[in-house]
């Protein structure tokens, strides 16, 4: 299901003109002397212990686009606040700004976490008068782990129940685009023989094994031979669930291209981008992807 009309422009709208500039925005950060005083501090987008946001709104905006920052760290460590400066940069170009903490794999499996990454879209949809924001114009934007899952927010089917009890579970978590800077091609990592090439037993990889990464029982090369498991592999697959209907992308890659030689270059080997890249465009997806030099 996607219930949302969002605003997807082939020709660059201003939201996806901004994400071309991505990986130099740290940079630019870094120069930005006087970072504006937030507008929500310390705020909670959902129940779960670890959703909280900061968010800068735009004064007297009534339908400002935003840009929501996922941070990195393997699903295992980073905080809302390593992209904070990013903040100040950003509202300059005219957007609002979120940006999110979110539990880690210790806690939750990463499909459970996914999921309230994406809910934090559907909160911030949901305060949008509120917040002076334009609902259309959501987009997400990380590195790493905030990469890969600002692409399952854009690739993934609207998480909208209309039928819930709970108003933000009524929302929409379509988005207008995804700025993706050193992103994995899948959570599915038993895919990534094919789509990036095998370096080894899965249970070799620290961050990304199946217990730690699934909360599976053992750290098999295979996965579980379960309705469940296939279900949980398959909505994690960001790569096998790219659409028509999905919003332009931006991609990064700021790893060498050569074989890896590292577990860090395999995590983010410029293979992952490229497997997104293809398959993006046999539906005729919008994306802009610029390699490593």
């Amino acid at each position: 299901m996607r219930s949302l009309s969002v605003r997807h422009n082939p020709k660059w709208s201003g939201l996806t003109r901004l994400l071309r500039f991505v990986p130099f925005w740290l940079v630019l950060s870094c120069l930005h002397a006087n970072q504006p005083e937030p507008t929500i501090a310390d705020g909670s987008y959902a129940p779960e212990p670890g959703c909280r946001f900061t968010f800068w709104g735009r004064p007297d905006a009534t339908k400002a686009p935003l840009v929501i920052y996922i941070h990195g760290g393997g699903f295992i460590r980073g905080t809302r606040n390593d992209m904070a400066s990013l903040a100040g940069p950003t509202m300059d170009k005219g957007f609002a700004v979120m940006t999110i903490d979110y539990p880690f794999t210790q806690d939750l499996p990463v499909h459970s976490i996914l999921r309230l990454c994406a809910r934090a879209v559907q909160y911030a949809r949901a305060q949008a008068s509120a917040w002076g924001i334009d609902p259309h114009r959501i987009v997400c934007i990380g590195g790493s782990a905030g990469a890969g899952a600002s692409l399952w927010i854009a690739v993934h089917p609207d998480l909208a129940d209309p039928s819930s009890a709970d108003p933000v579970a009524r929302e929409s978590s379509r988005i207008s685009g995804a700025g993706l800077v050193d992103t994995q091609a899948s959570y599915n990592m038993f895919r990534w023989a094919e789509l990036v090439g095998y370096t080894g037993p899965l249970a070799d990889m620290e961050f990304f094994s199946p217990v730690s990464f699934y909360h599976f029982k053992s750290n098999d090369d295979t996965p579980p031979d379960t309705p469940e498991a296939r279900a949980m592999l398959q909505d994690v697959d960001m790569h096998g669930m790219i659409d028509a209907g999905t919003p332009p992308l931006v991609l990064r890659s700021q790893h060498s291209p050569e074989p890896p030689a590292r577990r860090d270059d395999y995590i983010h080997h410029p293979r992952h981008a490229e497997g997104i890249v293809k398959r993006a465009k046999e539906f005729n997806v919008p994306v802009d992807h610029a390699p490593a030099d």
